[in-house]
Formats: C-alpha cells, sequence, structure tokens
C-alpha cells in the first residue's frame, strides 16, 4: 500500500490540531509511505478515484464532507482534537494513531455504511448523504407544507421539516429528534417529520417510521424558497412543484475497522 494513499485535513485552529496533524504526516514517513495531503476546501469529486485509503484528520464534518467526494475508498478517521470535537466516525487521535496505522498498512477490515441517494426532479444529485437529508422551510418557526408519499401513502404535511436518516444518522440529528438508534451496518433507514401541525382540520397518519433497502420517499415541494440540507453541510434551494426523491444507495461507504 505504497500509492494512493490521501491525508485529508481541516486547517488547524489551534496547538492540538496542529500537532495532531504533523503527528499523522510525520508517522507515514516514518513508515515510507507515499500520500497527498489535501485541505478539505480543495477535495473534488474525481480527487480520489483509484485510492487506497484515505485518512480524515479533522472532526465528524471533515469525515463527511470527505464521504460526499468518495465512490469505494476506504476512509479511516483521525480526531484532531478530543476535547472538542466529538469523533463519532474517528477510531484514532495523535496519541494512538502510529500504533493503528502500523495495523492498517498491514491489513484491515471495513464495515459497509448505508448512503441515501437524492433525484430532483428525476435528476440525481452528486453526492449521495452519509447521515442525514433535512427537507423543509429553512427557518425553523416557519411552518413547511408539503406532500409526502411513502410505501404509496401520499399525504399533505403541515410541520417543521422532515429528516430522513441512515444507521449512521441515527445516532445524530435523528435520535436528538426522537428517532431510533440502529446497528452502523443495518441497511434500514427512517424518516421523522418534525414538530406536526394537527388540530380540528388536519391530522397526520405519517410521522416516523423504519424503512427498508427497496423504499423511497418522495416530497412534492408546495411552496418557493424550501430547502434539502445533506448531512448539514450542503444546502439545495427549491422552487414550487420540485418532485424530491430519496432512497438507499448502492454506493455503501467503506469504513475503516480497527
Amino acid at each position: 500500500m505504497q500509492k494512493k494513499i490521501y491525508v485529508v485535513y481541516y486547517k488547524p485552529s489551534d496547538k492540538e490540531e496542529e500537532l495532531s496533524l504533523k503527528k499523522v504526516l510525520t508517522t507515514l514517513d516514518k513508515f515510507n509511505v507515499k500520500y497527498r495531503a489535501i485541505e478539505r476546501k480543495f477535495c473534488y469529486k474525481g480527487e480520489f478515484r483509484g485510492a487506497k485509503l484515505i485518512i480524515v484528520v479533522g472532526g465528524d464534518g471533515t469525515f463527511l464532507r470527505v464521504s460526499h467526494y468518495v465512490k469505494n475508498a476506504p476512509l479511516l478517521g483521525v480526531n484532531s482534537h478530543c476535547m472538542k470535537k466529538e469523533g463519532f466516525f474517528m477510531h484514532c487521535t495523535r496519541m494512538d494513531f502510529e500504533k493503528k496505522i502500523k495495523k492498517v498498512l498491514k491489513s484491515f477490515k471495513t464495515k459497509k455504511l448505508l448512503r441515501l441517494d437524492i433525484s430532483i426532479n428525476g435528476k440525481s444529485h452528486n453526492y449521495p448523504a452519509l447521515n442525514d437529508v433535512f427537507f423543509g422551510h429553512p427557518n425553523a418557526y416557519k411552518l413547511s407544507r408539503f406532500d409526502l408519499t411513502i410505501k404509496g401513502k401520499k399525504e399533505h404535511q403541515k410541520c417543521s421539516g422532515l429528516i430522513t436518516s441512515t444507521p449512521a444518522g441515527s445516532y445524530a440529528w435523528a435520535v436528538s429528534a426522537g428517532g431510533k438508534t440502529l446497528p452502523l451496518t443495518s441497511t434500514k433507514w427512517q424518516y421523522l417529520v418534525r414538530e406536526q401541525y394537527e388540530w380540528r382540520l388536519h391530522k397526520h397518519k405519517l410521522s416516523k417510521g423504519l424503512l427498508n433497502k427497496n423504499d423511497k420517499i418522495k416530497i412534492k415541494v408546495l411552496r418557493n424558497n424550501y430547502v434539502l440540507a445533506i448531512d448539514s453541510l450542503e444546502e439545495i434551494k427549491l422552487k414550487q412543484g420540485d418532485i424530491v426523491t430519496i432512497k438507499p444507495s448502492k454506493r455503501f461507504l467503506n469504513y475503516v475497522v480497527i
């Protein structure tokens, strides 16, 4: 594994993050590993074609961002600041990186993590979501109105938005919103409608639930100025009449297990 290894990092903002990045790079040099180091903001689709391993140094936001550009390459996360970053996806720190990367360079296994594909008016979006997809008004205090179709059931929604979540995302926003945590390698996914408005003239039956790998969700946008947010990183503006489809991707993420 002496080529096609990448180190992607978020620009260090303090001494601890500088030390973490330095530790990763000097350790790879120590083991005579050829690699290319790239700052997160310079990543682009196609950059990692043919990569044997991608080492992500930063936090979960950086890991999620890199996952959008990856098709098959395995990802290994290094938490650059354990006291500041949660690091759900990050299984290394600067304190144990040398020990763990030594094992990884010999051999490693991966877990396949489900991602979600998004299409708008039949056109596929470039990046799959690793955590979640949010649909609704960009201002949470304003009512979102849309038609939701799941498993052939169509319902008009009045709420503060819709969250669709992968198993990885079930440990993030989804569980905070009242969803279920799922095994990380599950092929199930879920949806949650946030804070539904119900009164005399309006009742909901579709509120939340688990979906299978062959299920999909359709959203008909009924107002202008709504948004679709992918992994809380990318925001797509929608207009009245747009049709959004969300379904499990066939492109699983290869997540390095140590």
